[in-house]
């Protein structure tokens, strides 16, 4: 079912089974780390209500802590648990780009905790259209805090073998599904009042998204 790299844990996502979601979803309950591929890049994820696992993925990343972390959902009814207002434009880019590479910037409910957005009011969401990542999410009944990869400033990690390589044993689990092909992170728009704003271009291009907005 595993093997071990220098003890490193490494799972075959095309291996898994109920029982090993189960197991994923209550080690990141108990505040450890894993990694798993998305549908951008390669994800590290804690538990979002754990401070201590949240400030593990800042340190053992070198990311500074001003930088807000982005919470993944594997369905729509969790968006509605995790933010406050989802206005006209919110819901057409949702419609145009959900699940998929569009990270949205919106006013946060009370569950998610000040620590994880520096003390902002809103948070950075996305619904994944990764399968393997689904499944993981949605086995959890708290925010899973989930960032790229790999050492901050450094470039995104295409196969897991090179993520293995920078973190060892400070991730506790690692989730093999093969290299990412595109290795472009997901595009993110922040709305407020229904004004948005580009704040990142991935996946999806500039044009694609104000197109979709004035429709």
């Amino acid at each position: 079912m595993y093997n071990r790299e220098e003890e490193c844990i490494i799972l075959d996502s095309k291996k898994l089974n109920t029982y090993d979601i189960d197991n994923i979803s209550t080690m990141l309950e108990q505040g450890r780390i894993v990694v798993f591929p998305t549908e951008t890049v390669y994800g590290m994820a804690c538990n979002g209500c754990n401070i201590e696992s949240v400030k593990k993925i800042y340190h053992i990343k070198r990311r500074e802590y001003e930088k807000p972390m982005m919470i993944l959902i594997g369905n729509m009814g969790d968006l509605y648990k995790y933010i406050d207002i989802v206005e006209e434009n919110t819901k057409k880019l949702i419609e145009k780009f959900w699940p998929g590479p569009l990270s949205l910037i919106l006013k946060k409910s009370n569950l998610i905790p000040d620590y994880i957005t520096n003390g902002s009011d809103k948070v950075c969401i996305r619904y994944t259209s990764n399968k393997v990542a689904q499944l993981i999410i949605n086995k959890c009944d708290f925010p899973v805090v989930v960032t790229s990869a790999n050492i901050s400033n450094y470039e995104n990690c295409q196969k897991l073998e090179q993520i293995v390589a920078q973190f060892k044993m400070n991730v506790d689990l690692y989730i093999e599904g093969g290299p990412i092909e595109r290795n472009i992170p997901s595009t993110i728009v922040e709305v407020d009042k229904n004004e948005i704003k580009l704040i990142r271009e991935g996946v999806i291009k500039e044009e694609e998204i104000y197109k979709c907005i004035q429709l």
